[in-house]
């Protein structure tokens, strides 16, 4: 696996997760994953498919929280990148 196929991954799976936050999106994509992937411009084959089936069974509860988990990892990852980038020691 190639490191670009990764960053694939992560993007696919990150942009995925940000729309199932969305009621119409989470609707489409119960219905129709892949069509509702590709209308939101991610590559089916870019999820794998052990997440797809693990997001196919989540609840909206359980959408809203992976939502918030995953906004909580992007602030973390935006914060070590600045300290990194100003010096404050983390790295």
């Amino acid at each position: 696996m190639s490191l670009n196929h990764g960053a694939n991954v992560a993007t696919a799976v990150d942009t995925t997760i940000d729309y199932l936050k969305n009621p119409n999106f989470r609707d489409a994509f119960r219905q129709s994953p892949n069509e509702a992937l590709q209308a939101i411009g991610v590559d089916p084959n870019h999820i794998p498919g052990s997440f797809m089936e693990m997001l196919m069974t989540l609840s909206d509860e359980e959408i809203t929280v992976l939502g918030h988990i995953r906004s909580k990892l992007a602030d973390r990852e935006i914060a070590v990148l600045q300290d990194h980038v100003t010096g404050n020691g983390i790295f």
